[in-house]
């Protein structure tokens, strides 16, 4: 499943197992308060994302563009590992911390 955010982001949903952390995996330098803007996060035990037919505060709705929630695969550890490796290869700013 993969769906447009409000923002124009996109997310893609997996299921695991073993839920990760919410992580900020991949991210780019930018003149803001924290130094980077993330570009591929995570959402995993005591995260949320908002799904369609959800607002941004743009104004734009969420919607979905490939299928829906109800179909996100059951990954195993092995390949949600190779997942989070390649995010991690897009970083420019060097920071893997875990969202408090």
């Amino acid at each position: 499943p993969r769906q447009r955010t409000g923002g124009c982001g996109v997310q893609c949903f997996v299921r695991c197992a073993e839920p990760c952390t919410n992580l900020k995996l991949a991210k780019v330098p930018a003149n803001n308060r924290q130094g980077f803007i993330a570009v591929v996060e995570t959402r995993g035990e005591g995260g949320y994302v908002l799904v369609p037919p959800s607002a941004h505060p743009s104004g734009n709705r969420y919607r979905w563009t490939h299928l829906d929630l109800t179909a996100a695969p059951l990954v195993t550890s092995a390949q949600l590992e190779a997942m989070l490796k390649a995010a991690r290869a897009l970083d420019r700013v060097g920071l893997d911390a875990p969202q408090n």
